[in-house]
């Protein structure tokens, strides 16, 4: 897809999120555990875990948050929620491992 760059064109102190994060949009579309509702209304959980009901039985479609190398300059954002089959491949999407501290 033409990308060039690499860790060190944004890998520096000066560019930190406030929580000290670097590169959390451009790299991979992540998966999270939520199962995909067209908005929070109607049963989303108030403490932050994974919202895993799905509206009318099982989940076939989980959410795909942020975007990719692959989609261009506009669309690198981290809000970006979206729909995808769970099984859905593609060198575009990743997951990001956390941990509590």
């Amino acid at each position: 897809s033409g990308w060039i760059g690499g860790p060190e064109t944004f890998q520096t102190v000066s560019n930190a999120s406030p929580y000290g994060l670097y590169d959390m949009a451009g790299n991979v579309a992540e998966w999270v555990a939520d199962c995909y509702h067209d908005g929070y209304q109607g049963g989303a959980p108030l403490d932050g875990s994974a919202w895993i009901d799905a509206p009318g039985g099982p989940c076939d479609r989980q959410v795909k948050k942020g975007e990719s190398w692959d989609h261009g300059a506009t669309g690198i954002v981290t809000f970006f929620r979206g729909p995808k089959d769970p099984y859905h491949m593609a060198s575009y999407m990743g997951f990001r491992c956390a941990l509590d501290l």
